[in-house]
């Protein structure tokens, strides 16, 4: 009986976490689980101060499955050991647990980069945050990021130490005055809030315009929160520097076709050029099909990014292959061949682009942008014709990467004379896509496994000791 009610609670998902670990509870089952805990105490200890060179820690606390004093025997272990460089730590409290336990830190002396995220439902992370931060003058890197984070009324307490040049805040309400000072290089800002009366868009413009102003030119750029404009102070505050090595944003939810093309344009004919030779990430993650995707008007500014690493693009639907299992062929503008006929096909000007121009790319994520003509439908919803029509995308993407297979330009030798497909990695959304390879790519690819294989070694060879608990 009772394994038949765990099994109808378990058909409502919100029930799996917490009968995770209830599920196995029997009595005789409790008593092994005591012995062994019991033991696990004795010898957790005098292990985690064995480690007496550590200089890395990634610890991942889930409260639905660990044991509540684990917590405090590992911090107090690990703040005997003097070489801790990098924390980095996450914290799920128990999903039916009303009074959470806190999470204590380590009292690290030579900690140089703090991560942690979780899900935080009071104001305990910052007085912990603040023994951690003030006294320190090694810590150039922080990362906060906090999930649920509709209770915006938790505020960030302190003024980040102008020792940090890198932060991450996602989760939290603060002034955006906490986080200015001249060392700063990198920033990231997620689902965050500002106090006051002014929407957080205005708020973000003032930002741009302060570290303009004090010629504050970020390496590192990661906005993962949509705006609703592509505002001129953000522009202008990228126009006005160059050496920016990761940039990645989002675009707004509100389409206007001119704002939308004309900010665009203005982006890809000035700004882009500013960061060609420096930029290694770029994600452009538009809403909407416009001139922000990839195509003909652009990518001859793309080709001069020579040392990108990561690519995160989206492409318009006109001139794409068909889709091979198409739910409804009017979902497409093109359905009829006579019109894709005067659309190039997107995806293969850019995999050609890639092949000739640029060296170093790894990874290339390609994903379909939302049909404008939608922007206010209704159905353009996530169970709708709007959803529908993205997963249409993706496949007439895969498609026109196959055919790009198919009609050899793969065969053409790259720039660094290999197969382009033996360094690049294509993504539709998520998913990697298998690219064949021919026989006669097996002494390029023999040779690209060499180098891959000598990179390695000297990466194990310099690596620190990492510990992930």
């Amino acid at each position: 009986m009772e394994f038949e009610k765990k099994q109808r609670d378990c058909r409502l998902s919100y029930h799996v976490e917490t009968l995770s670990r209830s599920w196995v509870k029997t009595e005789q089952a409790s008593d092994v689980v005591f012995m062994a805990e019991n033991k696990l105490r004795v010898l957790l200890e005098p292990a985690l101060q064995s480690l007496c060179s550590l200089q890395s820690i990634r610890w991942q606390w889930l409260g639905w499955k660990e044991s509540e004093w684990t917590l405090d025997a590992v911090v107090n272990s690990l703040s005997t050991i003097e070489c801790i460089e990098e924390y980095t730590f996450h914290y799920e409290p128990p999903g039916h647990s009303r009074l959470p336990p806190h999470p204590p830190f380590p009292d690290f002396c030579r900690l140089q980069t703090l991560s942690v995220s979780g899900i935080f439902f009071n104001s305990f992370l910052f007085t912990t945050i603040d023994r951690v931060i003030i006294p320190s003058t090694s810590l150039t890197s922080l990362e906060l990021s906090r999930e649920r984070s509709y209770q915006r009324s938790l505020h960030l307490s302190v003024d980040i130490p102008s020792t940090i040049s890198s932060v991450s805040l996602l989760g939290f309400m603060f002034d955006f005055s906490q986080i200015i000072h001249s060392n700063l290089t990198s920033l990231e800002l997620g689902d965050v809030f500002s106090p006051g009366t002014q929407t957080l868009d205005t708020k973000l413009d003032a930002l741009w315009d302060v570290l303009s102003s004090r010629g504050i030119h970020l390496r590192s750029l990661i906005l993962s929160r949509a705006t609703n404009d592509f505002t001129e102070p953000f522009l202008n505050y990228l126009h006005s520097y160059s050496g920016l090595e990761v940039l990645s944003f989002r675009g707004p939810w509100a389409f206007n076709d001119i704002e939308y093309d004309a900010a665009a344009d203005r982006f890809h004919n000035d700004v882009l050029p500013m960061h060609a030779s420096s930029l290694v990430k770029l994600e452009v993650r538009v809403v909407f099909e416009s001139r922000w995707c990839f195509g003909e008007h652009n990518i001859e500014t793309f080709r001069r990014c020579r040392r990108l690493r990561n690519l995160w693009i989206k492409v318009n639907h006109r001139g794409l292959e068909e889709d091979p299992t198409p739910y409804d062929p009017n979902l497409y503008a093109d359905k009829n061949l006579s019109s894709r006929s005067f659309h190039p096909n997107s995806v293969h000007l850019l995999l050609q682009m890639i092949s000739t121009s640029l060296p170093d790319l790894e990874k290339l994520t390609i994903e379909p942008a939302r049909n404008p003509d939608w922007a206010y439908h209704r159905e353009d919803g996530i169970w709708n014709l709007g959803a529908k029509f993205c997963l249409g995308i993706r496949r007439r993407v895969h498609a026109s990467v196959k055919s790009f297979v198919a009609q050899g330009h793969w065969a053409t030798a790259g720039v660094n004379g290999s197969d382009v497909r033996s360094w690049v990695r294509v993504y539709v959304g998520n998913e990697r896509v298998v690219i064949p390879k021919r026989s006669s790519s097996a002494v390029p690819m023999k040779k690209s496994r060499q180098e891959s294989l000598s990179v390695l070694r000297r990466v194990f060879e310099g690596t620190k000791n990492i510990l992930t608990v």
